[in-house]
């Protein structure tokens, strides 16, 4: 499976999951908008009309009750204020009576409104027979005040009766709209427990989902990542022969990926394979050159020592000198047909490098394209990790959506408790009449407290299902930065392809000079025969002037010696200091041993005594006091009592040798 397909496909599943439990959680609440619409539209009647009405009768109840009290106070002791006192209480009967009719007529109980009509009309004479009785027993006595007594208490008798009828119509009303509220209450109730059970279940599996697919993609894309920096790596540090971690048979997104750093690895390989082969043969041309100048070197050193010491000692060796002129020139006329001979050559290997530069450079060109294209395939994989980032967006605004309507239903279960708290309060103040209102009233609270709990769990799963939407998005992130990471990265190969490529033209076209130089070579070597000839006849001319020249010749020696000396740092031996040195030597030659005097050393050679200048051995060891023993030389010159020699590079401590020479440059400097 792809990184891109698993990445959908768990995306897939959780939206899935998360869209059924937004659909469960609409659908229940939308089963219960009727319901808790229906259960404020009670609550709200009971709380508003219902209640206020009870109570307004309770009052005019109490109204009644106190004037007839006050009435009967003024009958027995005459006391006007008692009089005063009925009369207050009869002001709050209207006012208690205004506002029953209001009420009832508000709620449209035709009946009680009747009721209250009659009372209202039965009020007044039973006001004014009390009144009637208070004036008889001041003013006539008690039978004439018991006389009218009865009619009084008949007439409170009926009012109270017609208050009781009001009271107990009132009361079943309310006993049935409580218990329509206590059938929605169970509804709701029952359908808030099947809803959170689902979307627990729900949760759950949501949460198991993401937890999943978390672990499948950082498990595929972690391996494939890390597998894909060490093959990188790799590649970078030019570790061609590395088994790579990748497999370029890969059917994901990786394959080309891996299949462009196989190719690479190989186009790799085989330019380190041809740069190892052109270091090792410009370095054999090096070490060549380097050896023919210092055979050069000493041959003009030797040549000129010897002519001057043959112009110096006697004139005989004059013609010799002019003989060894024309061999000289003889000799240059033959090193210039083999010049010739290795410039052909030369050309014929250019431009066999450049045929192989030219392949080269045409499959670099080639790992270029590949690098564009698996460069390419990484914006792909970014592009779809941003759609994924997307789609976690879309997520959790859906979530905040479904958060809005838990805040919603949270909203409803608050009233719903303020009203059942109110009803309560309205309750406690109608006393026994209000009993099981309170009862009703307190299970509507208790429902309405379950709501809210329900409402904070489904906020505190959103609040969970928000969290893995930020851990996926944060997962993505990562994903992507490691996906640009890889893309800078492909991007450094391209840079480095390219430059190897224009090192390759550079190579080319370097190869291409070197072609013409050694056509050039081979053009002009012919003169340089004709010269060398031609420098044989003039050596007869020479014969004659040498007698006058034998001064100039050692001053020109001298010179000489030190311009080819000098020259190129592979023949200058004067680079190295040099410091005379008077120590005895042991000096192991093929002949024997012998014990001398060193003159001077450097740390390319040096010279010491020698009693014979007749031919010795071409190299032998040096054993100096202070030095590691046995240093191997070769003998450049033996003259005038005088060996002059050349240690093996290869073979000597340079940097004992070194401290050596400093440390008797010093001694000497102080001295």
């Amino acid at each position: 499976m792809s990184l891109r397909g698993l990445i959908l496909g768990g995306f897939a599943a959780c939206i899935l999951v998360i869209v059924g439990l937004s659909a469960l959680t609409l659908s229940s609440v939308s089963s219960q908008t009727g319901p808790i619409g229906d259960m404020e539209s009670r609550a709200d009647r009971v709380a508003n009309d219902t209640m206020p009405l009870l109570l307004a009768i309770k009052d005019i109840r109490l109204d009644i009750i106190q004037v007839q009290q006050f009435l009967t106070d003024a009958s027995a002791t005459g006391n006007d204020e008692a009089l005063a006192e009925a009369d207050a209480w009869v002001a709050r009967f209207t006012e208690h009576l205004d506002t029953a009719k209001g009420l009832a007529e508000r709620m449209g109980l035709e009946d009680h409104v009747n009721t209250l009509e009659r009372i209202e009309g039965v009020f007044p004479p039973f006001l004014r027979n009390g009144k009637a009785m208070a004036k008889a027993y001041k003013e006539k006595g008690r039978d004439a005040g018991n006389a009218l007594m009865v009619n009084f208490d008949e007439l409170a008798v009926i009012l109270l009766q017609r208050l009781d009828e009001i009271t107990d119509g009132v009361s079943n009303q309310t006993w049935e709209e409580m218990g329509a509220l206590l059938e929605h209450t169970h509804a709701v109730r029952a359908s808030n427990q099947t809803l959170i059970r689902w979307q627990m279940a729900l949760s759950a599996l949501a949460s198991l989902s993401a937890l999943v697919i978390a672990v499948l993609i950082g498990t595929f894309a972690g391996r494939a990542f890390a597998a894909l920096h060490k093959d990188v790596d790799d590649a970078l540090a030019d570790r061609f022969d590395a088994i790579p971690a990748l497999s370029p048979d890969r059917k994901d997104e990786f394959g080309p990926i891996a299949r462009a750093l196989a190719l690479f690895r190989q186009r790799g390989s085989e330019v380190a394979a041809m740069q190892a082969e052109r270091e090792r043969a410009a370095l054999e041309a090096e070490e060549a050159r380097k050896t023919a100048l210092r055979n050069m070197a000493d041959t003009v050193e030797v040549e000129t020592t010897a002519a001057v010491e043959r112009v110096a000692g006697e004139g005989t060796r004059v013609a010799m000198a002019a003989a060894a002129m024309a061999g000289s020139a003889v000799s240059v006329g033959t090193h210039s047909q083999t010049v010739a001979n290795a410039a052909e050559h030369a050309l014929a290997n250019a431009q066999t490098v450049a045929g192989a530069a030219e392949q080269l450079s045409a499959s670099i060109r080639e790992i270029a394209s590949r690098v564009e294209t698996s460069t390419q395939m990484v914006e792909e994989v970014v592009g779809t990790g941003q759609q994924a980032g997307e789609t976690v967006v879309s997520l959790t605004q859906a979530m905040e959506r479904i958060g809005d309507v838990a805040g919603l239903i949270a909203d409803i279960a608050r009233r719903t408790h303020m009203l059942a708290l109110n009803a309560t309060i309205e309750a406690q103040r109608a006393g026994v009449a209000g009993k099981g209102f309170a009862v009703v009233a307190d299970e509507v609270k208790h429902l309405a407290e379950q709501t809210g709990k329900s409402t904070e769990e489904i906020s505190r799963q959103i609040g969970e299902l928000r969290s893995v939407g930020t851990k996926v998005a944060s997962e993505i992130d990562e994903m992507l930065a490691a996906i640009t990471q890889i893309s800078s990265v492909s991007g450094s190969i391209a840079a480095a392809v390219q430059q190897q490529d224009a090192a390759t033209q550079e190579i080319v076209r370097n190869v291409v000079e070197t072609s013409d130089a050694a056509r050039e070579v081979s053009d002009h070597i012919g003169e340089v025969a004709t010269e060398a000839s031609r420098t044989g006849e003039r050596a007869t001319e020479v014969q004659a002037l040498l007698e006058a020249m034998t001064a100039e010749i050692v001053d020109l020696r001298r010179m000489l010696n030190a311009a080819v000396r000098t020259a190129t740092p592979e023949v200058n031996r004067r680079s190295n200091p040099r410091i005379s040195l008077d120590s005895s030597v042991v000096v192991e030659l093929n002949n024997g041993t012998v014990s001398t005097k060193m003159l001077d050393i450097s740390l390319c050679g040096g010279q010491f005594e020698l009693d014979t200048d007749e031919d010795m051995a071409v190299n032998g060891q040096l054993q100096v006091e202070g030095l590691p023993p046995a240093i191997p030389f070769e003998v450049v010159e033996v003259h005038q009592g005088r060996a002059r020699i050349r240690f093996d590079e290869g073979a000597i401590d340079k940097e004992a040798l070194a401290r050596f020479i400093a440390e008797h440059h010093r001694q000497r400097r102080i001295a």
